[in-house]
């Protein structure tokens, strides 16, 4: 059996190269041959057992999720994702608009952030 497990430190370099290359056209940088070269490698089962736990805060009687935002399904679906960052090493806060922000220091305090969020 393969392992397809990756390492956070993999998938914060791979979001920050390809956020990187749209910022560059192809003929300016090796930046596109280099994601070419670092196949993500992503634990599926993992993943999927992630967002199935996920699904079940808010399930409703149709088959689909409701979660509306301050609901206690969505509270109880934060804290829950709150835990899941805290267990990765991430420092934790939620600011006044309600998201959920992670925070890891990098090794060198005098780069610049890599910042990602989803929608």
């Amino acid at each position: 059996m393969t392992d397809h497990s990756i390492h956070r430190r993999d998938v914060l370099a791979l979001f920050a190269t390809a956020s990187l290359s749209a910022l560059w056209p192809r003929g300016q940088s090796g930046l596109h041959r280099l994601l070419a070269a670092a196949p993500l490698r992503v634990n599926g089962a993992r993943l999927n057992g992630t967002l199935a736990k996920l699904s079940e805060f808010g399930r409703n009687p149709q088959g689909g999720v409701t979660r509306l935002a301050y609901s206690d399904a969505d509270r109880r679906a934060r804290d829950w994702v709150l835990t899941l960052l805290r267990d990765a090493g991430l420092e934790t806060h939620i600011d006044a608009a309600g998201n959920l922000i992670g925070r890891r220091a990098g090794s060198d305090a005098g780069r610049k952030p890599i910042l990602f969020g989803s929608h």
